[in-house]
């Protein structure tokens, strides 16, 4: 029973269409009538997700469902979901449940909310919606990048070719460029918070997120900047 109990206790999810794998329903009736909610992706990219976890997430409003947890920080958490209506995966922030009444920490929040919407550079996460949840947890919905933080490509490969380490590096500059013509300073950029996908011919794309502790600059500020550069 012990080691039923052990089994049960966590299981695989499909990266890519947020369906559970079917070795999680092998033998069983359920399983079987189920068959189409299952994953069947020609190379499934499963990932594990603790039963116990899963009972404690916050509910989304309609159309969202959360397929993973991606992580979080002290302001809030991180979830991967899916768009039941048209099958598409998102990120979703939402604030930690201890900070509903803390109205700073939603002012900020709601500052990030704001800010991000003004950026149109491809190497800065897109915001796509934000709201609250039934619970009173306010959310912010942003584009999900199918790809891994550049800490833990250092982790895995300790130290990067020259070249391609430069063609990661001017993708930064580039994208902190248009935040900074914008007056907005990030204040949080470290290897975490640069996140690398795959474009379809496999070239490595640079995506920066994470605008909880930005900084406006005033408008004065900016002018000097630009003369400076000019």
């Amino acid at each position: 029973m012990d080691e039923m109990n052990e089994k049960d206790s966590f299981s695989f999810v499909c990266g890519k269409c947020g369906k559970p794998g079917k070795s999680d329903s092998a033998g069983s009736i359920t399983g079987w009538i189920r068959q189409e909610h299952l994953c069947d992706c020609p190379n499934p990219i499963f990932e594990r997700v603790d039963s116990d976890t899963d009972r404690s997430w916050p509910k989304l409003p309609f159309p969202y469902e959360i397929v993973a947890n991606l992580g979080g920080g002290g302001m809030g958490d991180v979830f991967k979901v899916r768009n039941v209506e048209n099958e598409t995966f998102h990120a979703v922030k939402l604030v930690q449940s201890h900070l509903y009444s803390d109205m700073d920490s939603l002012r900020r929040f709601e500052r990030e909310i704001e800010i991000m919407k003004r950026f149109s550079h491809h190497g800065l996460v897109k915001v796509e919606g934000h709201g609250v949840t039934e619970e009173g947890r306010h959310y912010l919905v942003m584009e999900y990048i199918d790809g891994q933080s550049l800490a833990e490509l250092l982790q895995e490969e300790t130290r990067l070719e020259e070249r391609r380490a430069l063609g990661l590096f001017i993708q930064v500059l580039d994208a902190l460029s248009h935040m900074h013509l914008q007056g907005i300073v990030h204040r949080d950029l470290k290897p975490a918070n640069i996140l690398i996908e795959k474009n379809d011919s496999g070239e490595e794309i640079v995506r920066i997120v994470d605008f909880g502790i930005v900084k406006v600059l005033d408008r004065d500020t900016i002018d000097s900047t630009s003369i400076t550069r000019t």
